[in-house]
């Protein structure tokens, strides 16, 4: 099955992010009350100032 069209193109952006190494790339295409869930976190981050801000404190080589 192929991928909605959104979440192609957040995967694409967010390949682009971490091969340039620009992590706040893309953040045009979210939502500024974004639900933004990762693995090992129990709550979800919520906002896109709050992403931004998880985004600019990921360690060097830190990948989505």
């Amino acid at each position: 099955m192929n991928d909605h069209p959104n979440a192609a193109a957040v995967r694409a952006a967010a390949e682009r992010s971490e091969q340039s190494g620009d992590m706040m790339a893309g953040m045009d295409l979210l939502a500024d009350d974004v639900v933004w869930h990762e693995i090992g976190r129990d709550e979800p981050i919520r906002g896109k100032q709050a992403l931004m801000e998880r985004f600019a404190g990921m360690p060097e080589g830190g990948s989505i």
